[in-house]
């Protein structure tokens, strides 16, 4: 099963975590079932390779919230360890991300011509994309630029970062 875009964001285990993750599964199961949205893995891409791995039958639940990307970001961030550097990486990846939200209520509200956002855009929230992000993530501003420069310049590097 493929991952969610938003599930991309965040660095995969490495395999000696995986294989860890797998003797665990096996030994207990799994605890925690793995999220889906549009038939693609939102939450739990590691669990769903030790799964793999243990020979375990994994358990799927359907998203049913209604901001995934903000509760991917949550979800992560809460049980990730992730330094400065890559929360600023996440930041940049994620500042188009709220770009184009921003660019869907724009157009929802033109297309319903109100000054209200229609139920099924994603929340209004004031400020630059590129510093929801780093909001999001606990970042300053400055860092997800300073990120965004080593994505464009040094993409390899970044990806070593991230």
């Amino acid at each position: 099963m493929k991952a969610h875009k938003y599930a991309d964001l965040f660095p995969v285990a490495s395999v000696s975590e995986i294989k860890d993750m797998a003797a665990d599964i096996k030994h207990r199961g799994l605890l925690q079932a793995i999220i889906t949205l549009d038939d693609k893995i939102l939450d739990g891409r590691n669990r769903y390779q030790a799964c793999r791995a243990a020979g375990v039958e994994p358990k799927f639940k359907t998203y049913t919230g209604t901001d995934p990307l903000g509760d991917v970001i949550s979800w992560n961030l809460h049980r990730r360890h992730l330094s400065t550097s890559q929360k600023a990486a996440l930041a940049a990846e994620l500042k188009p991300l709220y770009a184009a939200q921003a660019k869907e209520r724009q157009l929802a509200t033109l297309k319903q011509n109100a000054s209200s956002v229609p139920d099924n855009c994603p929340e209004r929230v004031k400020g630059k994309s590129r510093d929801q992000a780093a909001k999001a993530v606990g970042v300053s501003g400055k860092s997800v630029d300073r990120a965004q420069t080593l994505k464009n310049e040094a993409p390899e590097l970044f990806a070593q970062v991230k």
